[in-house]
């Protein structure tokens, strides 16, 4: 009997360690197919404890934490290790609920720990009890953590993860390894005091480090954003560039027009139509082969297509007449730029089909911006996240786009099948 309730109890842990994470992090696609997974996950271990290790804390701890992270990773879209500090919290919480109600009741009952576990009755109460104050801690972090911080600020380094790790494991010594060296009740008394100053240490030491994440975010934002100013700066340096040269070229035409006029007046017809023609391949030069009324989209695809030109890219457009003027023209800079770069910098690495396909279309109440190139090879950090594949690049460029594309309340997608990287870009019109 007290095994199942043992079951029981820790199934429900899982269930409240799964709300726990739900808070950080999105649920994976077929979720109802991957809990099944987890549950069947849950129910061998606890037939191989039942077995093997049903009196070793240690060991019952360990698993515990392994097969929740293993459902975690399971379940959920985590970043790499640092969901880890969230389950080690967890766990934590479940340890030191359970040792604190038992200290308490074995003291209420005037028994030694070693005697409440042996009371069969008095330790299925426990379980409950123990229940209540984990669901009860975690209620009162989800609490804080809704209130202070979002799921896009959870991201720990590895120092902090390692820290934690090191306090924890120090907590656990304490707990298991005290009670066996030292059998009396002045122990449980001090273990019952140690129990809560370690939960409270805890969560004042995982929510000290959300604040040092809430902070590096912050510095994150601050060189995003002069990234951003500096891609900006760029496409306003072209545009007076292009202007600038237009002034020369138009001071210079005025001397070639009356060039011309003396061989027209001279007759020499066959020289004056090849000057002519000259002229007129010097002015297409300047006159811009994508225009739009948007001036910005103008200038940031004019520039593009004159880049990948150099490089023997060829930059195919259908770009319908859409108002998207309500797009800052810095974040039009943003968006489009690093995009279109990217995509250049893909089709660089290839030998052959070097095409880049750009479309914006009006489709019901929504703008549809859709970037296609072939690529070579491509850095998957996670789902829908990429990482840069060139050297001497931050790789925060799609970082940037999505950033500028959520102040729309737009949405970004990307799909790699077959060797193509489409981004797809959708604002819904207000």
């Amino acid at each position: 009997m007290p095994t199942i309730i043992d079951t029981i109890y820790t199934i429900i842990l899982f269930l409240f360690g799964m709300i726990f994470i739900w808070n950080f992090y999105s649920m994976r696609n077929k979720f109802a197919v991957r809990s099944l997974l987890c549950i069947g996950i849950i129910l061998i271990r606890s037939a191989l404890q039942i077995k093997f290790y049903n009196d070793l804390m240690y060991l019952k701890l360990v698993t515990f934490f392994i097969i929740f992270s293993t459902c975690t990773v399971i379940l959920f879209r985590c970043d790499k290790f640092k969901f880890l500090l969230c389950n080690i919290l967890f766990t934590s919480i479940g340890m030191l609920s359970e040792t604190i109600v038992v200290i308490l009741l074995s003291l209420s009952h005037n028994l030694s720990v070693y005697e409440f576990h042996a009371d069969i009755p008095k330790e299925m109460l426990s379980y409950v009890y123990s229940t209540l104050l984990t669901f009860l801690m975690i209620s009162v972090a989800n609490i804080i953590i809704r209130k202070k911080f979002k799921k896009s600020e959870h991201n720990f380094s590895g120092y902090e993860l390692a820290f934690y790790i090191v306090i924890v494991i120090f907590e656990v010594f304490v707990i298991y390894t005290l009670p066996i060296i030292f059998k009396n009740r002045l122990l449980d008394k001090i273990l019952l005091v140690l129990a809560i100053g370690f939960s409270i240490l805890n969560l004042t030491v995982y929510f000290m480090f959300m604040r040092l994440a809430e902070s590096r975010k912050i510095k994150e934002e601050n060189r995003l954003m002069k990234q951003q100013s500096e891609m900006q700066l760029k496409a306003y340096e072209e545009i007076s560039k292009q202007y600038n040269e237009s002034l020369s070229f138009v001071h210079d035409m005025r001397k070639h027009i009356h060039s011309l006029d003396s061989l027209i007046e001279s007759s020499t017809d066959a020289q004056a139509k090849e000057y002519q023609q000259r002229l007129y391949s010097e002015l297409d030069r300047f006159y811009p082969s994508f225009r739009n009324d948007n001036q910005m989209l103008e200038v940031i695809i004019n520039n593009e297509i004159t880049e990948a030109a150099r490089h023997g890219i060829e930059i195919e457009l259908n770009i319908e007449k859409v108002d998207l003027n309500f797009i800052a023209a810095i974040d039009m800079t943003t968006i489009f730029c690093n995009l279109i770069d990217n995509a250049i910098e893909a089709c660089c690495e290839i030998e052959e089909e070097k095409k880049i396909k750009i479309s914006i279309i009006k489709q019901m109440n929504y703008i549809t911006i859709n970037i296609k190139n072939p690529y070579k090879k491509i850095n998957r950090v996670s789902d829908n996240k990429f990482c840069t594949t060139k050297d001497g690049h931050t790789g925060i460029g799609l970082n940037n786009v999505r950033k500028a594309v959520g102040q729309y309340d737009g949405s970004l997608n990307i799909n790699t099948d077959n060797n193509i990287f489409a981004v797809t870009v959708i604002f819904q019109i207000k």
